[in-house]
């Protein structure tokens, strides 16, 4: 489970342990606070 920001502003980076290869990448949001909204990047590299 990757911990977000609590804030507006603030950007929190989290990385996956071991690289994973996908098609797809499904992002089920389990807590908010407030009003629920989301905004991801996603990096990654030619494999």
């Amino acid at each position: 489970m990757f911990k977000g920001n609590t804030d507006a502003e603030s950007i929190k980076l989290n990385k996956f342990e071991v690289p994973i290869i996908a098609q797809w990448i499904r992002i089920n949001p389990t807590r908010w606070q407030d009003r629920i909204s989301m905004r991801i990047e996603l990096y990654g590299c030619e494999y």
